[in-house]
């Protein structure tokens, strides 16, 4: 696009080199600005490129393109809110937005968010625990779900310092950033029962587990194999124990799935003294 160009225009008009248009003064002798076709055609593709970016069909009967298209291109930027209790959010327009919500005092309480339906697609809220102390607990409304990282789930806690962004869908909310979702992040996976496993963002492993001993050796089985190797492995007696303190002692090497494990007395020959009957707890580290 350019300023107008015609011998008539007002030279100058909004600084040097920016020139403009005049109604002219006939009785100074001064002529109104004369138009061209190469402003008019630049002023309809200037307009008409961002109503088309927006994938917006032009029509002649539809005043509103060029603000929809706005809308549909650069959401709107919404003041920092506040909050030191339990919120509900609203949203009031039906541009899409973008919002930082802090939480600076209170201790724990819940935000609520708003509708995801009464969000326009693409909508954007961040919310931050600012707080010396306290839980936020973020939560859904109605029956809108929350998805950080491919889990489904209807609310999420944050920590003293945590942040959470989340995205509209019109339909429910994606968490696609900050340091709530790394519990569900793939770099933190983990199976928290009673024999489970945990990932670490470095691809190290963290196994644990519970078994019983018998008079011989006992298989521990890993929940879940080690891709490369195992390197350590711990086990302790539960409760009282017979003949003296009980060591843990694996046999066969330790492999990428399991262990094989007795418990014994102190000073006394591998697999002799073995009881039977023994809770143990075990923990195994590998990658």
């Amino acid at each position: 696009m350019q300023r107008i160009t015609t011998s008539t225009k007002a030279i100058d008009l909004f600084g040097a080199g920016k020139h403009g248009f005049t109604d002219g003064n006939p009785s100074l002798g001064t002529p109104s600005t004369q138009l061209n076709a190469i402003w008019f055609n630049g002023i309809q593709e200037e307009i008409a490129t961002v109503i088309e970016t927006a994938g917006i069909t032009l029509s002649g009967g539809d005043n509103t393109q060029l603000d929809d298209a706005l809308a549909a291109l650069y959401p709107r930027m919404d003041a920092l809110q506040q909050v030191t209790g339990a919120t509900t959010l609203v949203n009031s327009t039906s541009r899409k937005f973008i919002r930082t919500v802090q939480c600076i005092s209170g201790g724990s309480y819940t935000v609520t968010l708003p509708m995801a339906s009464a969000c326009p697609s693409g909508s954007m809220i961040r919310i931050i625990n600012g707080q010396s102390s306290g839980t936020i607990t973020v939560s859904r409304q109605g029956s809108d779900l929350l998805y950080p990282n491919g889990s489904t789930v209807t609310s999420m806690a944050l920590f003293t310092g945590d942040q959470v962004y989340l995205t509209s869908t019109g339909a429910n909310w994606v968490v696609d950033g900050g340091t709530a979702q790394l519990p569900y992040s793939y770099g933190f996976l983990s199976s928290k029962t009673a024999n489970g496993w945990r990932l670490y963002p470095d691809k190290s492993i963290e196994q644990w587990g519970n078994g019983i001993t018998s008079s011989g050796f006992v298989a521990v089985t890993f929940p879940t194999a080690f891709p490369t190797a195992a390197t350590a492995f711990v086990m302790t007696i539960n409760g009282a124990t017979v003949n003296g303190t009980w060591g843990a002692v694996e046999s066969g090497g330790l492999g990428t799935t399991g262990v094989n494990v007795y418990s014994a007395a102190f000073g006394t020959a591998a697999g002799g003294a073995a009881n039977s009957g023994l809770a143990f707890h075990w923990r195994a580290t590998g990658y």
